[in-house]
């Protein structure tokens, strides 16, 4: 019977912490002085997401039992109102920086 491999810690690590800080910079999620997230919290919810394959909703969840999270709700509409062009950019300059980082390790 096939077994999947348990992921690496340290790959998984370092996987967040270069998505992040792309993510981070050239989202450029926006949101209210008086909202109780700031966009590294959209962010890592959507990384954490992104990791699953379950539903939005469902993920919400599961991180809320350990972190204080965005609904997907709100995740939502920070998403909506951002640029398809500038998502599609961010996410090819993650996947161009994991590619060169795993070139050289």
């Amino acid at each position: 019977m096939y077994k999947p491999m348990r992921p690496n810690r340290n790959v998984v690590r370092k996987l967040f912490k270069l998505s992040f800080g792309v993510l981070k910079e050239s989202l450029g999620i926006k949101v209210a002085k008086n909202l109780k997230y700031l966009p590294e919290d959209i962010v890592k919810s959507l990384i954490y997401i992104s990791l699953k394959s379950t539903s939005a909703e469902s993920d919400s969840k599961d991180l809320a039992k350990d972190m204080d999270v965005p609904s997907p709700d709100v995740m939502l509409r920070r998403l909506k109102s951002l640029d398809l062009r500038s998502v599609i950019n961010s996410l090819n300059k993650i996947n161009a920086k994991i590619v060169k980082k795993h070139i050289r390790d």
